[in-house]
């Protein structure tokens, strides 16, 4: 009798284990450190003007009319994304638009990267990777134009994975001058990794679903 109770409750108990088992991955947050994102550019008067977002990761939605920079970039728990642009005047001072953030994660994940750019004329835009102060190579992309009606563009994309005990800088930057333009457009997203199971657990799930099959052979 007190089998048949033990089997009675496996039946409620092994659909319970296989919901666990299935049950949607957790996903990793970011966490902030560092917010160096900023605009700066010539305006109209022939000052230099440097724009910060108005709180440290905060949304960043910047296009002053006086000048020729601008940013746009949003943070949240698991991405970064935003376009930063310049597309300046004739002038030889430098515009610049530069997205760079330093963060780590609370929990091993994997993550993806995509990006487009374009440039023509006097620029360079570039984006880049850090973990722990040291650039990841697969991760660079840098183009410079250097001569008058020289274009470029590309898009990428990569994969990784990000450990809470390392500290990352992502870095998307555009700059130009003598009517240089540059855009660039990106993405970053944290994944999802399986939240493991200890071991007992697993053992158990496969033992009472043996019982359960056998004490049905048996009726």
């Amino acid at each position: 009798m007190a089998s048949l109770k033990v089997l009675q409750r496996a039946k409620h108990t092994i659909p319970t284990i296989a919901a666990v088992l299935i049950a949607p991955a957790s996903q990793a947050a970011l966490v902030y450190i560092e917010d160096n994102r900023y605009i700066q550019y010539e305006n109209t008067n022939g000052e230099i003007v440097t724009v910060l977002p108005d709180a440290p990761f905060g949304d960043f939605n910047s296009a002053p009319t006086d000048g020729p920079a601008s940013q746009f970039s949003e943070l949240t728990s698991q991405s970064m994304e935003g376009r930063i642009n310049v597309n300046t005047y004739w002038s030889d001072v430098v515009s610049t638009s530069v997205f760079n953030i330093t963060f780590t994660v609370d929990e091993i994940t994997q993550f993806s990267v995509s990006a487009n750019f374009s440039g023509e004329l006097y620029g360079n835009p570039s984006g880049e990777l850090y973990k722990d102060g040291q650039s990841v190579p697969e991760f660079k992309r840098e183009y410079t134009n250097t001569s008058m009606h020289e274009r470029a563009s590309g898009y990428y994309t990569g994969y990784g994975v990000l450990t809470p005990d390392s500290i990352y800088t992502l870095v998307f930057h555009t700059e130009g001058w003598y009517g240089g333009s540059e855009f660039y457009r990106f993405n970053f997203q944290t994944g999802e990794m399986a939240t493991p199971l200890p071991a007992s657990i697993l053992l158990l799930g496969s033992g009472l679903a043996v019982l359960l099959t056998q004490r049905r052979r048996k009726t």
